[in-house]
This record gives C-alpha cells, structure tokens and sequence, in this order.
C-alpha cells in the first residue's frame, strides 16, 4: 500500500500529512482487474485532523488519534487530549524517522511541560525592589533584572504565604493580582460574601412564609365567618324535608 506526503507548508516544524483517500484506493496494479477503477479498501486508516493543537505560532500539531498512526497507550492510563496528541506525533515522527518532526515534537513537549509546570506554581522574592509574591519565572525576572535578590519556589499559595507572613511585613508585601483571588483571605471574604447572601436570601424567604401564614390565617377567619353565617341562616329558614 502506498502512501503519499504532503508538505503542509514551508514552515520547517510544520508536519507530514498523509493522503488517506489514496491510502485507502486500490492499486491498479492489482491483481483483481475485475473490480472498477477508485474501489476503497475496507482497511481504513481513519482521517488526519491538521492543526488540531497550537502550542506557538511554529509549533503546530496534527491529531492522529483516528488513525492507525495512533501510539497505543497503556491500559487504564488516563492522558489529556494534548497530551495524547503530543505522544502520537512524536511516535508518528519515530516511526518516519522524521528528524524535523521530532524536533518540533520535543520543543512542542518543552513548552507543554514549561505551562504544565507554571499552573500550580508561584515564587516568594525576599528582597530586592519589590519584595512580594509573584505567579511567574517572567514576572520574577522582570522586577529583579541588573540586581541580586534572593526568592524561592513554591508549589501552593498557601504555602507561599506562609512564609511571606513570617519573613516580610504581612500585608504590606506584593502579591499578584490572579495569585490574590487565591489566598486564604480572599477565600474568606469570598466565603462571607456568600453566607451574607445566602442569609438575606433566608430572610426574605421567611418574610414570605409569614406573609403566607397570615394570609391563609384571615382565609381561615374568613371561612369560619361564612360557615357561622350559614348556619345562622339555616337555624332561622324553614327547610322542608
């Protein structure tokens, strides 16, 4: 069976794509010269999703996970679907022996480790021009560039806090704006913001449960009105029987 490249573009990091309408048509050098010319085999190798996943502007990835291209990843093993496209083209890459393609897959899994890493990740400068907690390496080196300041890693902002407490000037120090919505106070406030809700919801619900009650009181009233007037009414008419 015969397969056919197609460049997606000049870029050097771009991928292989593979034409699967003529991976699936008959040779016409088969055999069985009685079948007409465009029959598909019942091999189907799926279809190739070009620029399914964008990590940079140069590093772009198609998804092979429909086809047999696709790296057969271990039972019970639970991966993303970026992960999973990264694995496929660096087993599609191997499998070629495409050195540009397993180039862009080694920069594409560099970045995709680099962002994996920066979710949960957050550092505590000590010194230098603006003491203070800071969500990025970038944002680190942007106000320490040409100085020598002193920092550390951590892997939770509670954990960072902690120590930011204990070494600077509590809550005169930085802290990064998307990092504060996740500090224990901003929980708090958070917290009692909702349970301030929550009991002015309650307290309009038990206005109504009164207002209800009263009024189901004075229906009560009302019919217990009736029923004496009636029979008041009965006790003076002359009913036949």
């Amino acid at each position: 069976m015969k397969r056919k490249n197609i460049a997606m573009g000049s870029n050097p990091l771009d991928l292989i794509e593979y034409n699967h309408d003529q991976q699936n048509t008959a040779s016409t050098s088969s055999p069985k010269k009685n079948l007409p010319e465009g029959v598909r085999s019942t091999e189907h190798l799926g279809e190739v999703i070009p620029n399914a996943l964008k990590l940079t502007e140069k590093l772009t990835f198609s998804d092979y996970s429909k086809t047999s291209w696709a790296f057969k990843v271990q039972d019970n093993l639970e991966i993303t679907r970026t992960e999973k496209i990264l694995v496929d083209n660096t087993w599609v890459a191997f499998h070629k022996k495409d050195r540009k393609h397993m180039i862009a897959c080694l920069n594409g899994l560099s970045v995709y480790f680099g962002e994996k890493n920066q979710e949960n990740r957050c550092y505590v400068l000590f010194s230098g021009t603006q003491p203070g907690i800071y969500k990025s390496w970038a944002s680190v080196c942007a106000v320490t560039k040409g100085t020598k300041a002193h920092y550390k890693k951590y892997s939770t902002i509670e954990e960072a806090q902690a120590e930011a407490d204990q070494y600077l000037k509590k809550g005169q120090y930085y802290i990064d704006p998307e990092l504060r919505e996740k500090t224990p106070e901003a929980n708090n406030l958070e917290s009692m913001k909702k349970i301030k809700e929550s009991e002015k919801e309650l307290m309009n619900l038990k206005k109504q449960v009164l207002k209800i009650e009263e009024q189901i009181m004075r229906l009560k009233d009302k019919i217990d009105q009736l029923e004496a007037e009636n029979q008041h009414l009965r006790d003076q008419t002359f009913l036949p029987e």
